[in-house]
């Protein structure tokens, strides 16, 4: 089935409320309502939703600017079918992503402050019918200009209210700094076994900077979760022209554990993580493998792809993307109650959300949690996370258990905001695999090429 590309007149269209006439005037960051800068979904209805640039290391959504081999890709699958209207929006924002930046819209896009998402396709024999929308962006067709954190929202523009379907944040840099990363065991002993150490230089050689030491900063994330990241990191030396971030224990993660798996990419056989598949006369029943708390075992090698998921169909190879099934997962983990605390389920398809759909419910007469959830078919990698019920903090590590020797990416992000411009540089981005060193940004084999 070819893919439908048309442009579709909404009647709500000639009808342009003057406040959001004055709106696009004065761009996007003056919105009273401007969206959640997190990446979440906001309705039942919407499926898997994938922002990702093809060609990057795990497809994570980092785009190049004046690059000829920037791709990035939209999907997202409408569970209620049919024909909708929807439209995106992109917004600049700053490098903690406390809001959107200073600046109007007309000085980092050269797009429209809104834009139809025109391409879509409908399945065809699912259980569960559905229409899967799709955008794709090139060199010659990205709208975004200038290098930053940017929040991708996608609104449904179907009824006579404007709702927000969903957000995806994503990064676009102007490579024009070298960075050096090294590995180190954390000071403290009682860490050493369970956590990992980075140290961060910057070469600023060459580069016109003003203030440098002032106004340059990195952010360091664990396998691209921005559940789980530092923001904001100031040098703490400086010597020649290089900018240090090695201070004690200044930057240290918490190694955790190799992601757990759960294959459901066929429907004809049950893979390693499932324990029973059945065809239900609505959709696919899928129960996952029992699992345990992984809190104090051992450190076990298990090949995962750092959080990430990708759908895909084993049954059928052609048009897969149409044959897709979304099914009742089951997921089950065998443990004791824990007192004042909330289970979830999270990952990379997620968004790393402590999404209430994904919270695990317990069942003292079998003494485990329990989740049953809709998933679209692919592979995925999971963990799960504990959220205090008082204070809202997440502890990552109290059900997975930590150690040093796990096989994690760390993400190096390094912003510059000039002190005669508003809004923040992202000047420079490189991938440190833990135990192998810095990696090739590209999957060809590719590496960031500096712009000076």
């Amino acid at each position: 089935m070819s893919c439908i590309t048309k442009r579709r007149i909404h009647p709500g269209w000639f009808k342009i409320p003057v406040l959001t006439f004055f709106y696009v005037l004065i761009g996007v960051s003056s919105y009273a309502d401007a969206p959640p800068l997190i990446d979440r979904v906001y309705q039942n209805n919407i499926g898997v939703v994938r922002l990702v640039a093809p060609n990057v290391r795990f497809e994570w959504p980092v785009w190049v600017l004046d690059d000829e081999r920037s791709r990035m890709d939209l999907t997202f699958d409408d569970l209620e079918g049919g024909d909708k209207y929807y439209e995106y929006s992109i917004i600049h924002c700053k490098s903690d992503w406390s809001g959107p930046s200073d600046i109007d819209i007309s000085q980092y896009s050269n797009g429209y402050l809104q834009t139809e998402v025109e391409t879509y396709e409908y399945s065809f024999n699912t259980k569960i019918d559905y229409t899967h929308y799709k955008v794709h962006w090139d060199k010659e067709s990205a709208p975004w200009t200038k290098s930053g954190n940017y929040i991708l929202a996608v609104w449904d523009i179907t009824g006579d209210e404007k709702e927000l379907a969903f957000t995806k944040r994503f990064l676009v840099v102007e490579p024009r700094v070298p960075i050096k990363i090294e590995h180190t065991l954390p000071l403290r002993t009682t860490s050493q076994r369970t956590h990992q150490g980075l140290e961060v230089s910057l070469d600023l050689d060459g580069l016109v900077l003003r203030r440098p030491r002032e106004y340059v900063s990195i952010t360091v994330l664990q396998n691209m979760r921005w559940d789980h990241f530092i923001p904001a990191l100031r040098y703490q030396s400086y010597i020649g022209s290089t900018l240090a971030f090695d201070g004690p224990d200044q930057i240290v993660f918490p190694g955790l554990m190799e992601f757990r798996n759960m294959d459901i990419r066929t429907m004809k056989w049950r893979t390693k993580d499932v324990s029973a598949l059945e065809m239900g006369e609505d959709t696919y029943q899928v129960i996952l493998e029992k699992t345990t708390p992984r809190t104090y075992k051992n450190y076990i090698w298990n090949r995962d792809r750092n959080g990430t998921y990708y759908p895909e169909n084993l049954d059928y190879r052609n048009n897969s993307n149409l044959r897709l099934e979304y099914v009742d997962v089951l997921f089950t983990l065998q443990a004791g109650p824990l007192e004042g605390k909330r289970v979830f389920v999270t990952g990379g398809y997620w968004g790393w959300d402590v999404d209430e759909r994904m919270e695990m419910s317990y069942d003292a007469s079998r003494s485990a949690y329990f989740l049953q959830a809709r998933v679209k078919q692919g592979y995925y990698d999971y963990t799960y996370v504990v959220v205090d019920t008082k204070t809202g903090q997440k502890d990552i590590a109290a059900l997975e258990g930590s150690s040093v020797q796990t096989d994690n990416d760390y993400q190096i992000c390094v912003y510059y905001r000039d002190p005669g411009e508003n809004y923040d540089q992202l000047i420079g981005f490189a991938n440190y695999q833990y135990l192998k060193g810095t990696t090739d940004f590209y999957k060809n084999g590719g590496a960031i090429k500096l712009q000076r």
